[in-house]
């Protein structure tokens, strides 16, 4: 005996109560499962709320949940870029359907001649306004790519703006006097 006098109580029993397993947190390994499905926000939700409670209950996965949330951070600025990328092709593509104007072309002044710059190119312009097709395509010809005389050669004067045939055989073609439509 140890010299001590014997305890009047029983001694103590174990608890049946056992401490929970570390097991990985649910929420965490959902965050890395929709961060890897790409979608968006929500893995970053999850991923934080996985975070909470993997510090609340000493749990595991702490790892799923960071990736969750990186992945998420990285698929929402995708999708953010994806929707600025489509607005601007969306206002490019909008600004050349401006340009057309109920089968009116607009002109715009890309180059640096415009009319009344130079007067060989000013009496094929004038002339083709009257609607001499062989002006219109000698005025094509002769100025300078990107000008406004190119252009307006180009498009026989305004009246088939999207034409890759000669001024001269469309016009022929559309000439009343001709005796064709």
């Amino acid at each position: 005996m140890s010299g001590y006098p014997e305890s009047p109580y029983p001694p103590p029993q174990q608890s049946p109560y056992q401490p929970p397993a570390y097991s990985t947190e649910p929420l965490a390994i959902v965050a890395l499962v929709t961060g890897v499905l790409w979608l968006g926000p929500i893995p970053l939700g999850f991923g934080i709320a996985a975070l909470q409670r993997i510090k609340r209950t000493q749990s595991q996965g702490s790892g799923f949940a960071v990736a969750g949330i990186i992945l998420g951070i990285i698929s929402t600025l995708s999708y953010i870029a994806l929707v600025i990328i489509m607005w601007l092709i969306g206002s490019a593509i909008w600004r050349d359907f401006d340009s057309v104007d109920g089968g009116n072309y607009e002109y715009s002044d890309t180059g640096s001649a415009d009319y009344g710059d130079d007067a060989e190119l000013d009496a094929l312009w004038n002339s083709c306004e009257a609607g001499d097709g062989t002006a219109c395509d000698d005025l094509y010809i002769l100025s300078e790519g990107g000008t406004s005389y190119e252009e307006f050669g180009g498009s026989c004067g305004g009246r088939f703006p999207d034409t890759d045939e000669h001024c001269a055989d469309l016009m022929d073609k559309t000439d009343p006097a001709a005796g064709t439509t």
